[in-house]
């Protein structure tokens, strides 16, 4: 995550660990080579492409024992002094694995709070909806509270409600929200076996598509609607 080489800070890189020296430190411990590095390491290119002669590689160790990273130091030279230059890099990566462990569990604590707030959000709206259907007369009323209910939820830009019809054959659209009429004229009535929708209900099961307009489950037509709509996910 941070790289200094020749006097300056570099761009970072990814580094696969199988067969370089970085690979032992992460499972050993410290891993020195005061000289002759590329010939323990034939395999390493990047050693190879720094001309390097020299390593010294030490663990970052959270606070629960765990390795969560490297320190290393790659000398065009031999490293004259190991035990000295080891004291040093531990002494540096205790104090930057300390630091990158109090950010882990603060960004832990960051993403268990935004995930308290959202269950908080989506139990708001549970008891908005449940309110309101309290005084619905029947599954049209019932469609459109709740489409009602989730259009005030995230804003989403198109809301549908469909109803089994009573031959178990099509679904009806019931309710919508954000819809054209070209578009609710294409979707009044679908398929229950091939549609999304029937899929879904069939399943007893969210589905969800990446990728709508690649996605052999949605109809054509309603490919099509989506994509004059620039919507991807459904």
């Amino acid at each position: 995550i941070s790289y200094f080489a020749h006097g300056s800070h570099a761009a970072n890189f990814v580094y696969g660990l199988a067969g370089t020296p970085c690979e032992q430190v992460l499972r050993t411990d410290v891993c020195a080579y005061p000289s002759d590095v590329k010939a323990h390491f034939p395999a390493d290119g990047i050693l190879a492409r720094l001309a390097a002669e020299s390593y010294l590689g030490v663990p970052l160790i959270s606070a629960g024992g765990e390795s969560i990273g490297a320190l290393i130091a790659i000398h065009t030279a031999p490293i004259p002094d190991i035990p000295f230059a080891e004291t040093l890099l531990r002494i540096f990566a205790a104090r930057a694995a300390a630091e990158l462990d109090g950010r882990r569990r603060e960004i832990a604590l960051q993403e268990s709070r935004a995930e308290l707030l959202a269950r908080n959000e989506v139990l708001q709206m549970v008891n908005t909806l449940s309110s309101r259907l309290q005084s619905s007369s029947g599954p049209e009323s019932i469609a459109r509270e709740t489409v009602d209910v989730l259009v005030g939820f995230r804003d989403p830009p198109v809301v549908a409600f469909f109803l089994l019809e009573p031959d178990g054959v099509r679904l009806r659209l019931a309710a919508q929200a954000g819809m054209s009429e070209p578009a609710q004229r294409l979707v009044h009535s679908l398929p229950f076996d091939s549609s999304l929708a029937g899929l879904a209900l069939r399943g007893r099961r969210v589905l969800f598509s990446d990728d709508a307009l690649e996605d052999d489950r949605v109809l054509q037509p309603l490919r099509e609607l989506l994509q004059t709509l620039s919507l991807i996910h459904i």
